[in-house]
């Protein structure tokens, strides 16, 4: 809460390797919405269905369910599993009958078969979610990341993509720049967190 004020953040996108495994996660969220965040819950959607009843469906929260690219693709998000294509969608099936807003999250790898993210982003389509926001895990994929921003149906969307991978590149200058210690956040998670 203190780190989104002291940004002067108006959106926080709460990630990581998988923030449904925290256990205040419920809290934490509805104390950021509460005093007028928007906030990005952005999870693979493993354990939503057990969890759902741990949030509001506000209007300043969406989940952001990573979906990954693909039939036989898997989601890097849980750590110490693969989430297969039916579990996000799953999750997408369970926030929408709770009345959540959603936001389908693709990562870019550096190589993009732009036909299989087309697909995926209609098939997003025929599951009705809110919004659609495309980052990449590495910056050698800045031109399939750019190609592949511009799928974005939605002007509002891209911008927002644009965003979060700014915030991402942010942070990693960010950690590269501080002085090495023993506890220092693995870069992957602190973009994530800081975005």
């Amino acid at each position: 809460m203190q780190a989104a004020e002291k940004a002067g953040a108006v959106a926080v996108w709460l990630g990581g390797t998988e923030p449904l495994f925290h256990p205040a996660i419920g809290e934490i969220t509805s104390a950021l919405t509460d005093v007028g965040f928007y906030v990005f819950l952005h999870t693979s959607g493993v354990g939503l269905r057990k969890r759902i009843h741990e949030f509001k469906p506000v209007d300043q929260l969406f989940l952001a369910v990573e979906i990954p690219l693909g039939a036989d693709s898997q989601s890097s998000i849980a750590s110490s599993q693969s989430v297969s294509l039916s579990t996000a969608l799953e999750a997408v099936r369970v926030a929408r009958l709770s009345g959540f807003h959603l936001c389908a999250h693709l990562t870019v790898p550096d190589a993009i078969d732009t036909a299989d993210l087309s697909s995926q982003i209609h098939l997003l389509a025929s599951q009705r979610v809110d919004g659609l926001v495309i980052s990449s895990a590495s910056s050698q994929s800045a031109v399939a990341l750019r190609a592949a921003t511009e799928l974005i149906p939605s002007l509002a969307w891209r911008h927002f993509s644009r965003l979060l991978q700014s915030s991402y590149q942010d942070a990693v200058s960010l950690i590269d720049s501080q002085p090495a210690s023993g506890s220092q956040t693995q870069p992957a998670e602190a973009c994530e967190e800081s975005a």
